[in-house]
């Protein structure tokens, strides 16, 4: 400090002190006012979730079954986790393998002027896929769609990559596969994703999720995420817990009405029907164990005997009774006895009803049409039907809530432009049939072009430009080049290609 400064210091120093304490002092309010701000959405959505870890986000208040009381035991995620059997697995497996099935696709848009030089092979895109693109509830934030003057699929970027070959030991299919178990049996998968010295993404890698809590901020929504917090399921030994930055954790999640941080699968919302599941499992091995209660049971009429002549009694009847050769053996007894016979009523049976009606609720919550499961039901009628609607009410949601995140999170790492964008092929089938029908008459109506009918069904165009005009070809040829099996090349290969409405319809 200068000799002015010490000087000014020592003549002005109360006021000095007073401004620098009340300038102490309105700091501290304004960090009061952003942590009571801010509480007032965490804290109250902490109430009931925060462990005795201070700042982690307890998941442990779903009961599951217990023998006396059954909150005595909570179904935290490893609870759950564990429940991962039996028509659990049936219905998350089912799941999984049909989001991990689906298509994901990479695009690039430009709008104007840019250039359309996107250092990577591309193809042009339909106006089928152009128009689900405009309606896809997972790109409506998107705006650049909106505003784009040409929509191309990328065919060959590392984004691609890295979603197909996830790391050095698993595979895309498996990734996505093990993301939809989580989210259907805990509500939350967490991906790490690790980057090389340029902060670009190399691998991705499914964290378990009951290893995983969330730690709030004072001023922002979260800090950090805590993974290796629990060692009660699959792990032995202490492990020391690791922090990760919120843009190294991709977190997907269901909704919950309990917590704000974590999700609420669908196997949290069976687990009604998983105990009386399990209860049901309990009740029937007990019968296969010791067929429930006795065939029988041998009275003595005259008062009591003690335990050494029921022994004696047990012991004989056991000898010539026991086994599997003994059968339709008579037994005269020489004092006062009595055989009474006993078996299940009718009316005890009734759990047998009870337990299909328990898996068609669970195949309900997980959302798949219970005859999907039941390989009785052969009608193939209903199963398509029923496939149909789980398509579009159990699939189409789920991977939506996938390719959204990956917009929101993964693609602004390879592209904080803007530009690029993933989505999954609709996965709600058409009718190929109605299809070829409905191109056949816009075709003769001059709605659309050859091309354009033949890229609806997946063809590629065909190099000349008549066939890019509405009306550029009669449309007696012009079907030919729909149906999937012809090509034509020229002119002259056209006028020989006679092909029946009729029958080309039915093909």
């Amino acid at each position: 400090m200068s000799k002015y400064s010490k000087a000014y210091y020592r003549k002005n120093k109360e006021s000095i002190k007073a401004k620098s304490k009340a300038r102490y002092h309105e700091q501290k309010q304004k960090q009061k006012e952003v942590k009571k701000s801010m509480s007032s959405v965490i804290g109250v959505a902490n109430e009931g979730e925060l462990s005795s870890s201070p700042g982690s986000i307890n998941n442990s208040y779903f009961n599951v079954y217990g023998k006396s009381d059954p909150n005595k035991a909570f179904a935290n995620t490893a609870s759950i986790l564990r429940q991962f059997s039996g028509w659990i697995y049936t219905c998350a497996a089912y799941n999984g393998a049909s989001v991990a099935n689906q298509n994901l696709r990479l695009y690039a848009t430009s709008e104007n002027g840019e250039s359309t030089d996107y250092l990577h092979k591309s193809k042009p895109v339909n106006n089928d896929m152009l128009h689900y693109m405009h309606n896809a509830p997972s790109l409506k934030s998107i705006t650049r769609l909106r505003r784009s003057d040409e929509v191309v699929e990328i065919v060959d970027h590392p984004i691609l990559d890295l979603l197909n070959n996830v790391n050095s030991y698993n595979n895309g299919f498996e990734t996505m596969e093990k993301s939809s178990i989580y989210l259907d049996m805990c509500g939350n998968c967490h991906w790490y994703i690790q980057k090389d010295a340029m902060k670009t993404p190399i691998a991705i890698w499914v964290l378990r999720s009951e290893q995983m809590n969330i730690i709030p901020g004072k001023t922002k929504w979260i800090k950090a995420y805590e993974y290796g917090v629990n060692s009660s399921y699959g792990n032995t030994g202490n492990t020391k817990a690791k922090r990760f930055s919120t843009d190294s954790i991709i977190h997907f999640k269901t909704p919950s009405v309990a917590s704000q941080f974590m999700g609420y699968g669908p196997a949290q919302a069976a687990l009604t029907a998983i105990n009386r599941m399990n209860a049901y499992d309990t009740t029937e091995m007990a019968k296969l164990d010791n067929n429930g209660r006795p065939d029988g049971i041998v009275k003595y009429k005259n008062g009591k005997i003690d335990s050494e002549e029921r022994k004696k009694f047990q012991r004989m009847w056991g000898g010539a009774f026991g086994g599997p050769n003994k059968q339709g053996k008579m037994q005269i007894f020489d004092e006062d006895w009595e055989l009474v016979e006993t078996g299940w009523a009718p009316r005890e049976m009734e759990f047998l009803s009870g337990r299909i009606q328990t898996l068609k609720e669970m195949s309900s919550i997980f959302g798949i049409p219970f005859n999907l499961l039941d390989p009785t039901d052969s009608k193939k009628s209903g199963s398509e039907v029923s496939n149909q609607w789980y398509q579009e009410h159990a699939v189409l949601p789920r991977i939506t809530r996938i390719e959204q995140k990956l917009n929101e999170q993964l693609i602004p790492m390879f592209d904080p432009s803007g530009r690029l964008f993933v989505l999954y092929d609709n996965p709600i089938s058409e009718d190929r049939a109605l299809l070829l029908k409905e191109n056949v008459e816009n075709i003769k109506n001059k709605i659309i072009s050859v091309n354009e009918a033949r890229m609806r069904i997946q063809l590629p165009p065909i190099d000349d430009p008549k066939f890019d005009i509405p009306g550029g070809v009669e449309p007696d040829k012009a079907k030919a080049t729909i149906n999937g099996k012809d090509e034509i090349k020229d002119e002259a290969d056209s006028e020989s290609v006679k092909v029946d409405e009729n029958e080309e319809i039915d093909k």
